[in-house]
């Protein structure tokens, strides 16, 4: 159970990540930490706020380097794919918004 709780929790950001609440991901990523002290030393807990930043600065191109870089040592799988692709899209989106 032990080995597992770093992927639940990276599923679990990767949910937050998809609701678009900076505040809500930040508390989230605090509660892991609570949860689970090791987390924060785990590569999916710098991946989690990589993400994160690179959303709140609305970088695309940080956010697919961040993935990239993980995806060479940790595969993605297709959910992850799919709602983190949401997620870069959304960010994309953002910065054509010229209203």
């Amino acid at each position: 159970m032990r080995w597992s709780v770093k992927e639940y929790l990276l599923k679990a950001g990767i949910c937050q990540l998809c609701t678009g609440d900076q505040v809500g991901v930040t508390t989230a990523l605090d509660r892991y930490r609570e949860l689970d002290p090791s987390f924060q030393q785990q590569r999916e807990h710098a991946l989690l706020v990589d993400l994160a930043a690179a959303v709140a600065d609305g970088d695309q191109e940080m956010f697919a380097d961040k993935l990239f870089q993980y995806d060479q040592l940790s595969k993605l799988d297709k959910w992850k794919t799919t709602l983190l692709l949401r997620v870069k899209n959304t960010i994309e989106e953002g910065g054509e918004d010229f209203s």
